[in-house]
């Protein structure tokens, strides 16, 4: 397999905290020159391949490098040691508008675009249509980009992105932006990418997603990797890790049958999952949960309603036999009258083993379950 991407014994420092600086803490730095924060490494030592053809998802707990790794793919910045090699024309999504000029409306910024990767006029022009198709933005075409939604800069940005046919596309959480119809369709276009022979690299929290769309993940874990190999067994890697450290990422929202906190299930076993509430609403809430296994949709639900100021603690819902086959699932949760619109939000995520292997259809309705609500005091 020929490689597209490499990592060569990649560091990347960073002065002071990882990331970048604004202005203002560059210039008061500067005027206090007795204070030098020793640079902190992002990445360090990172070494891997990702092959013509291949898809790659990259996992990890915040601030772990996952979108250093990709900037650096992108080559918007350059290692402070070691050598990224990248065969072939880049396409990146990395944030939301990122390489979109707000002045310019999104006909120009196709054209721009275009120009900044190399293609010619021709090219450009040949692909037009189908990036606006793609995005589905005619409407708002010669308008300034500046007045798109933030979904409408993802639309273009992922659009223009694809549709170049790029060498090595790489992709972070900015799809989370997009309604999930649009979700999907990017996930099959990168489907389509590898297909096609580029190199896709995927970067991620919602682990069903990426044992969707990828076969191989690695996981970062304080810059350096901790996991490299097929998307099943990282992922697997990354949630008993999890279950060790206790991170965020999962918590003690997922828990077993003996109410503590677990991350791997067999298809059958009890499960409960647990919502932090406040107490301080003088509204009832509407609570919702909802597992996803991939794809930007609950395939099993459950809601309830909490009389005000009923709960001082946590509300627990059991279910008494796991409805689902073999996989990686996330939690998910919406609660109207804490959440601003009641918009969903991730609250862990679990593993089922044992069930069937069969891949899922890309549409199935919701599994229906048989739950029980419980409060738990604080």
């Amino acid at each position: 397999m020929t490689a597209a991407l490499v990592f060569e014994g990649v560091t990347k420092r960073y002065r002071g905290a990882a990331g970048y600086r604004s202005l203002r803490s560059e210039l008061s730095q500067r005027r206090r020159r007795d204070v030098r924060p020793a640079p902190q490494a992002a990445l360090d030592g990172v070494s891997f391949e990702v092959g013509a053809g291949e898809s790659v998802g990259i996992i990890g707990p915040n601030g772990a490098g996952k979108s250093t790794a990709l900037r650096l793919a992108a080559r918007i910045t350059r290692p402070t040691d070691g050598v990224v090699r990248v065969r072939g024309r880049v396409g990146a999504l990395i944030e939301v508008g990122a390489g979109i000029h707000p002045e310019l409306t999104g006909r120009e910024n196709i054209w721009l675009y275009g120009a900044i990767l190399g293609l010619s006029r021709r090219t450009i022009a040949a692909r037009f249509d189908d990036v606006v198709a793609f995005a589905e933005l005619e409407h708002a075409l010669d308008l300034p980009v500046k007045r798109y939604s933030s979904g409408m800069q993802l639309r273009l940005g992922f659009s223009i992105a694809a549709a170049v046919t790029p060498d090595v596309l790489v992709v972070d959480e900015a799809l989370a932006v997009g309604d999930a119809r649009f979700q999907v369709r990017c996930l099959e276009r990168m489907a389509a990418l590898v297909r096609e022979g580029a190199a896709v690299v995927y970067v991620s929290h919602d682990l069903a997603s990426v044992q969707t769309s990828c076969r191989r993940a690695l996981l970062l874990i304080d810059g350096v990797v901790a996991a490299d190999g097929a998307v099943d067994e990282t992922i697997g890697s990354y949630l008993r890790w999890i279950a060790q450290t206790g991170d965020s990422d999962a918590g003690d929202c997922v828990l077993g049958g003996d109410g503590r906190p677990r991350t791997v299930f067999a298809t059958g076993d009890p499960l409960t999952m647990r919502v932090p509430l406040d107490a301080a609403s003088d509204q009832p809430v509407n609570v919702a949960l909802g597992i996803r296994d991939g794809n930007p949709w609950n395939i099993l639900g459950a809601s309830t309603t909490v009389a005000a100021g009923a709960i001082d603690g946590a509300l627990l819902c059991h279910i008494p036999s796991l409805p689902l086959e073999s996989g990686v699932y996330e939690v998910w949760v919406s609660i109207e009258g804490q959440d601003p619109n009641g918009s969903w939000r991730k609250l862990g995520a679990f593993r089922v083993t044992g069930g069937d292997e069969r891949p899922r259809p890309v549409w199935l309705p919701p599994i229906t379950m048989a739950e029980r609500w419980e409060v738990q005091p604080r």
